[in-house]
């Protein structure tokens, strides 16, 4: 969460002194008109290619593929329109690279990589044998602790329903 919190800090320091140097070296006027048209015109290709990620996602899963790049790609394109949207250089430029197609395939696959290194996969087994409590036990493993109980070893669990 540091971390974050530092990467907005320092993200925000280096896009202002950047929107200042170039208001100095363009203008203020310049500066501003080159932030709003990036802003617009990275909105309307986020969408168009936002619109192009859910229909290539759709026809992926009628034809019963795995749907994990397309819904990375996504996932590229929704954080791309965000950055563009926000102003600054860098940003726009980690937007575009998100959003245009030819970079967006590039990276598509490193963030599913990235993601299924995150999760785990824990499974439960569930011993319901006849007259046994519930023991719910992690890992999927068989409850080898104890022994096996004999057929006529009755407990109070164990009782015919009437």
């Amino acid at each position: 969460m540091r971390v974050v919190i530092a990467l907005f800090v320092v993200v925000g320091m280096v896009e202002a002194a950047l929107l200042m140097v170039s208001g100095w070296w363009f203008g203020p006027l310049a500066t501003f008109g080159v932030t709003v048209l990036t802003g617009v015109v990275g909105g309307a290709l986020a969408r168009r290619e936002g619109v192009g990620v859910l229909a290539a996602l759709q026809a992926d899963l009628a034809r019963g593929m795995p749907p994990s790049d397309r819904l990375a790609e996504g996932a590229l394109v929704f954080t791309g329109a965000i950055l563009l949207l926000t102003p600054g250089f860098l940003t726009d430029l980690a937007g575009f690279a998100f959003v245009l197609p030819v970079t967006r395939r590039l990276l598509a696959p490193r963030v599913v990589r990235a993601a299924a290194s995150r999760v785990t996969f824990n499974t439960l087994h569930v011993d319901t044998s006849f007259g046994a409590p519930f023991n719910v036990r992690p890992g999927g493993m068989p409850p080898y602790d104890r022994p096996p109980r004999a057929p006529d070893d009755r407990s109070s669990f164990d009782h015919p329903v009437r």
